[in-house]
């Protein structure tokens, strides 16, 4: 979300840029994972409860203390999955691009979203994916798209992650470990 909240920071200052998309990760939250619910249901209320609960559960208030604003930008976590879904549906070239910029958009904003949401959903979901295509002859069409849309993600975030895993070679991440997390934590399960 800085990325996209830069016309503002330059234009009011950080401080109501960090505001203004700390707020605004919670609707937009809510919004996507009501469209994901929606469009996987077609039921309005249960698409809305579901929004509410991703918008709203505990682990973000907690992040929410903390001012974890890239942890809190969970918003790109539904879309994907909608962009999955919709693809599988009726592969297109509008879609696969769609999906393109909306994975590219998921990994840039956190590094854990990563490892924790794109790596799980995705295996998740071609797994379920492949035995639907077991029972159905495999369309050509949906494993081209999908090649396309992840190569084009690839294309557009290799420049980012590069200096990323360079710096990691090196030893030069003193940034990512947990040390101070643990030393100064009062939950047992920070230690794991």
């Amino acid at each position: 979300i800085p990325a996209l909240a830069l016309p503002l920071t330059v234009l009011y200052g950080p401080t109501l840029s960090f505001n203004f998309s700390f707020l605004l990760s919670f609707a937009l939250t809510g919004y996507t994972t009501y469209l994901l619910a929606y469009y996987l249901t077609h039921h309005r209320l249960s698409a809305f409860i579901a929004g509410f609960i991703f918008a709203f559960y505990p682990a973000r208030f907690g992040y929410a203390t903390g001012t974890f604003l890239g942890q809190l930008t969970t918003y790109f976590l539904p879309l994907y999955l909608l962009a999955l879904f919709m693809l599988a549906q009726r592969p297109n070239w509008p879609r696969a691009i769609w999906g393109t910029l909306v994975l590219a958009c998921l990994c840039l904003t956190w590094p854990l979203h990563v490892a924790y949401g794109v790596v799980i959903f995705t295996v998740v979901f071609m797994i379920f994916q492949i035995s639907t295509w077991l029972r159905q002859p495999i369309s050509r069409n949906s494993l081209k798209y999908f090649g396309l849309m992840f190569g084009l993600t690839l294309i557009l975030i290799i420049g980012f992650y590069l200096p990323l895993y360079t710096s990691f070679q090196r030893g030069d991440n003193a940034h990512l470990s947990g040390s101070d997390t643990t030393n100064f934590a009062i939950d047992l399960t920070a230690f794991i």
